[in-house]
């Protein structure tokens, strides 16, 4: 469909969001006719639509983005078949879906009474017997209304014992989600960790081998890297880049992907490993064996433990399922480490919209090369109106376009949970030189969400509006060379009170012994209590350059800032960790 690589590179941030993912197809299609993707990341169903795009781009001249086409119209047939529970937890399933997402509570009733209905039975018979005995204590009336009042708390109270039990022990048991991910027995369709692998694999080129029993290579990161020379520029054609994000329940903290898999004395983990046994229940078992039995299969200290493969051996469809763990819904991906101890422990991880469900700061730079694009799904507020699709270009957005007032406690608590998880992900794209590029698609509630039985028209208006938000950023309403310059205007004034601040601080003095910061560190340095290990020559060559840097900044004639227009609201320029 986008056969010939347009000359022009972009990069693409997808947001979660279940299955409103149906979005993205439309959109990566719009843009892929205008520009190249050289970076691709997403959270979630962002990543499932980010890793799809990656290996699409890797066959564009084989027809990967054919594929994406025709992902809405496969959706559609396969949406209700991908979350499939695992058997021991389908009664659970059935009363969290109808209760919880399809919010049909007689259907919910209906799967409590078929699964639990024995309690009704017990209470009924409980009630009976004290309603005989009460008979003759207070009467027919005192006895029919303690009988009713007995049934109800018995039967109310056993069921929910019953159901929470349950749901602790089945939780427990399929690492904290109903849907494992693979295909489960005596199931309809292809399970989603299985139909996302085989995606995957079709839009990169790269079709189930007809012996099915043949050890199959998946696609791994390292495959897109190395698609285009190694010293090549960062604009060259074919190199790609994928990145996603999952969250360490464990550390309760964010990682990005394949970065993760990178082990070692100064990264997260000295080393992760994963159970064949437990991976088998969560993701292709294709895959697994790849990892088990392949060429880059390691094994790991102890009996059923193999080393996870570093960033380019990684499979791309391990890392988004790794992506794709939305609490209950689906269960979260068990790897192992050793702690400092030795001790090797399991750390469970979930989706990665808990940490960042848009990561829009995935391949920034103060000085952008290129565009880097946004696809944020957001809900349609009280005071929405048309568009359905904005691009916030103009220098003063309105903050209230999608103003929400809940409606209840279910949609108080929905509201509160949203700006708990999303808060920084807002702040970072209300600034200017971020929101121009971030496409809003406005959803109502029958929209994506939870809802895995959307109808067709639905799913046809979704896709819809994806492919307005795709041409909106393809088209001239997005000016790149007006990105720059806003860009820089920030870059510029963040810069200039850091170091004027720094400066500032660099020549006053630090301490009672009457000496500046600069006399402080050289003492310092000659004998730090830790981090020393810097040759003498080198920490002499550190502080000369930054003495110069802080005299040169030093001699300007006060800020130019405060005297500039520059974009609002402020900014502030810190340091932070990656993720």
């Amino acid at each position: 469909m986008a056969d010939e690589a347009p000359a022009r590179a972009c990069d693409v941030i997808m947001k979660g969001g279940v299955t409103s993912g149906v979005v993205y197809p439309g959109a990566v299609l719009e843009l892929a006719k205008r520009y190249r993707f050289r970076s691709i990341g997403g959270t979630s169903v962002g990543a499932i639509a980010a890793a799809i795009t990656a290996a699409a781009e890797l066959d564009r001249a084989g027809g990967g983005f054919d594929v994406v086409a025709g992902l809405p119209k496969e959706i559609t047939q396969r949406l209700p078949q991908l979350f499939q529970p695992a058997p021991e937890a389908r009664a659970l399933y059935a009363i969290v879906r109808h209760g919880l997402i399809d919010r049909r509570l007689g259907r919910a009733a209906w799967a409590l009474l078929v699964h639990h209905g024995q309690f009704v039975l017990v209470g009924a018979m409980i009630a009976l017997v004290l309603g005989l005995f009460s008979t003759a204590i207070g009467g027919s009336l005192f006895a029919v209304l303690f009988a009713l009042l007995v049934f109800a708390l018995v039967t109310v109270g056993l069921t929910a014992w019953s159901v929470i039990a349950g749901a602790t022990r089945v939780l427990r048991e399929n690492f904290c989600g109903l849907c494992p991910g693979p295909t489960q027995p005596d199931t309809e369709g292809v399970g989603l960790a299985d139909w996302l692998a085989e995606a995957i694999e079709a839009a990169a080129g790269r079709p189930a081998p007809e012996d099915r029993e043949a050890l199959r290579t998946p696609l791994t990161f390292g495959d897109l890297a190395a698609n285009g020379p190694a010293d090549a520029p960062e604009d060259a054609p074919g190199r790609i880049t994928l990145a996603m994000m999952t969250t360490n329940l464990a550390m309760r903290r964010p990682h990005r992907l394949p970065e993760l898999a990178r082990t070692g004395p100064h990264e997260a983990f000295s080393a992760l490993y994963f159970r064949e046994d437990e991976f088998r229940r969560v993701m292709p078992g294709w895959i697994v064996d790849w990892m088990t039995r392949g060429p880059k299969s390691e094994p790991g200290p102890q009996e059923g433990l193999w080393r996870l493969p570093g960033p380019d051996d990684l499979p791309v469809a391990v890392a988004t399922r790794m992506s794709l763990s939305f609490p209950i819904l689906i269960s979260a991906v068990p790897l192992h480490a050793p702690d400092r101890g030795g001790t090797i422990r399991r750390v469970l991880f979930s989706d990665g919209g808990l940490s960042s469900n848009f990561p829009i700061h995935f391949f920034d730079a103060l000085l952008p090369r290129r565009p880097t694009f946004g696809i944020s799904l957001e809900p349609a507020g009280t005071l929405h109106t048309k568009p359905r699709v904005v691009l916030p270009t103009e220098p003063d957005p309105d903050p209230w376009r999608s103003y929400l007032e809940p409606e209840g406690p279910i949609a108080f608590l929905s509201v509160a949970l949203d700006a708990m998880q999303e808060w920084q992900d807002r702040l970072q794209t209300a600034l200017p030189g971020y929101r121009e590029r971030v496409a809003d698609v406005y959803l109502e509630e029958n929209e994506g969400g939870f809802d895995v039985d959307m109808p067709q028209p639905v799913i046809d208006d979704l896709t819809k509006l994806g492919a307005q938000a795709g041409a909106l950023l393809a088209s001239g309403a997005f000016d790149f060379d007006d990105h720059r310059w806003r860009r820089f205007l920030v870059a510029y004034a963040r810069l200039e009170e850091t170091l004027a601040t720094s400066a500032e601080r660099w020549g006053a003095v630090a301490g009672p012994n009457g000496r500046t910061l600069a006399q402080e560190l050289a003492a310092i340095s000659k004998a730090p209590k830790s981090f020393g290990g810097t040759p003498a020559q080198t920490m002499t060559a550190m502080l000369a350059r930054f003495d110069a840097l802080m005299a040169h900044v030093s001699a300007w004639n006060g800020p130019l800032a405060p005297h500039a227009d520059i974009p609002q609201p402020e900014s502030a320029l810190r340091i932070t960790p990656r993720p």
